[in-house]
């Protein structure tokens, strides 16, 4: 009885014993159980993973840009909920399974079967990249959880799709699958090309039809799809183009739709009548459809937009119609502002460009007003036409063979200054030229004030004034001085009421002008002597 505890405790040990042996063989089968499957994925992913490891080393293996383009693609990609998974993607999968790192890179091929290490396939065609992480992630989580799994992208595919039809060359163009309609076929297109009747088909066979126009008017991008490989794009052939002009929103040249109409292109396409327009006054210039340029003149008709409006009918366009809608203020009262004013050009958008001045020109202008309209407030909205030269005090208005004075310094300089004359269809306003001279004075041959003409030098106005008196004048010396005392040289422009002085500098000229009287007083006094000495 007193050996029992000793054989009680050998017991335990020899039990515990043989526990940890059995512990230590399952621990080892496992782990030779995760060590085959990591080594049966590396094998199945071997050739899988010679070519990726060149996508994660971009920098040996690309140009700098080509680089950049990836890590940007990426990134756009991740950071989108459309983007779509494309055959070539490359994507990284990694987790823990029973305390081992699995990772490895995971390519996708034509077939869109994603393999997910040896836990089965996934078909992923169609789907967004969120939606197969998610697929993923829960595919690993089930079978390894708390396993930290990471699906992501690494490098989105880059493939070809083929653009052709209504193009100016035929061609496959390189693209990926963040890239939209609009962005691959931006510079193909032709003068005929269709924006609005695009076809894509599909690597699977399927086609759509779709709208560009509607993409960038009613910002409906499902008319403006992103690209999958193996898609070929067709453009047509527009069939009808119109060109809308005038007092619209939106001027412009548009392809319209089968059924469109004039009513269409004024309110749809041309935004609206602009404040201004004059529904009733519509014109349309037809081309006639000929291949020879001048064989069939051009056809204009006049159209009352009202009446089709009051009747709810429409007008029907053709190809390369021109539509232009006038402009209410074409049928306002003009006058006209002539003389010593800068000559503006009228633009398509009524605003104005000043044109080159030539000095000394006087050029003619139109301005629109409103009946009653005193000529102060006209005179004010082009107050920046009047030139320098404009002897705007003098102004007056020619009317009906009547002259009216207008001071127009007055208006420019007193903005409650009122002229009490109001405008009439047709006046003309006369701003005169302000007369500046030149004085020419000295030894030259026709001293006097000669009109100043900008940009002359001091030989200009001594040829005026006859040239230089060659008596009195020897090797063309002159003065020339401003108005307020200012010295010029004689590579000045002369400026107005300035005084040029040929001097009076000749040996010659001093020599015969006192010569004379110097011989006759020398003469009375050689007399004189000879008389006193004679006398003495």
């Amino acid at each position: 009885m007193k050996k029992a505890p000793w054989l009680i405790f050998f017991l335990c040990v020899t039990i515990f014993l043989e526990a940890q042996t059995v512990s230590t063989t399952i621990n080892s089968n496992r782990l030779n159980q995760n060590q085959q499957t990591k080594t049966t994925t590396t094998n199945n992913y071997s050739n899988q993973t010679k070519s990726n490891l060149e996508t994660e080393n971009l920098s040996d293996s690309l140009s700098a840009n080509q680089a950049a383009t990836v890590i940007t693609n990426r990134t756009l990609a991740v950071a989108s909920a459309d983007y779509k998974v494309c055959a070539g993607d490359t994507f990284l999968l990694a987790y823990s399974a029973a305390g081992t790192l699995v990772e490895y890179p995971i390519q996708l091929d034509a077939s869109y079967m994603l393999r997910i290490s040896n836990l089965g396939n996934v078909d992923v065609r169609g789907k967004t990249f969120l939606q197969v992480k998610k697929i993923v992630e829960d595919i690993i989580t089930k079978n390894y959880p708390f396993s930290g799994v990471q699906f992501t992208l690494t490098a989105p595919a880059q493939f070809y799709v083929t653009v052709k039809g209504e193009v100016i060359a035929a061609q496959e163009v390189a693209t990926w699958g963040m890239a939209r309609l609009d962005s691959v076929i931006k510079n193909m297109l032709t003068a005929y090309s269709s924006t609005r009747d695009i076809v894509i088909t599909s690597a699977t066979g399927e086609t759509k039809t779709y709208d560009l126009f509607k993409a960038v008017r009613d910002g409906d991008l499902s008319q403006n799809p992103y690209m999958s490989p193996g898609d070929v794009i067709t453009i047509r052939r527009l069939s009808r183009s119109c060109t809308i002009t005038g007092a619209v929103e939106r001027p412009g040249t548009y392809e319209l739709l089968e059924g469109e109409s004039l009513s269409d292109l004024i309110f749809y396409y041309g935004g609206g009548f602009a404040e201004n327009a004059d529904r009733k006054s519509i014109s349309v210039t037809r081309h006639p459809n000929t291949s020879v340029v001048g064989e069939i003149p051009d056809s204009v008709f006049y159209l009352d937009f009202t009446k089709f409006a009051e009747a709810q009918q429409s007008y029907e366009l053709q190809h390369l119609d021109e539509v232009e809608v006038s402009s209410i203020v074409r049928l306002q009262p003009v006058l006209f502002i002539e003389g010593a004013v800068l000559e503006v050009e009228k633009q398509d958008d009524d605003s104005t460009v000043e044109q080159t001045y030539q000095p000394g020109s006087s050029n003619r202008i139109t301005m629109f007003f409103t009946e009653g309209e005193d000529y102060a407030t006209i005179i004010r909205r082009v107050s920046d036409i009047f030139l320098e030269t404009a002897d705007t005090p003098k102004a007056y208005i020619i009317r009906q063979g009547e002259s009216i004075p207008l001071n127009i310094d007055n208006i420019l300089y007193d903005k409650e200054y009122l002229s009490g004359i109001l405008a009439k269809s047709y006046d003309t306003v006369i701003v005169p030229f302000r007369l500046f001279f030149v004085n020419v004075a000295g030894a030259v041959n026709i001293p006097g004030r000669y009109p100043y003409i900008p940009d002359r030098t001091w030989d200009y106005y001594i040829g005026l004034a006859g040239g230089f008196d060659q008596d009195k004048n020897s090797h063309q010396k002159i003065e020339i001085v401003g108005s307020d005392g200012t010295i010029y040289t004689k590579n000045d422009y002369i400026l107005p009421e300035v005084t040029i002085t040929a001097k009076t500098n000749s040996f010659l000229y001093y020599f015969n002008k006192y010569a004379v009287p110097v011989t006759t007083t020398l003469s009375i006094v050689s007399t004189l002597l000879m008389f006193y000495n004679t006398v003495k």
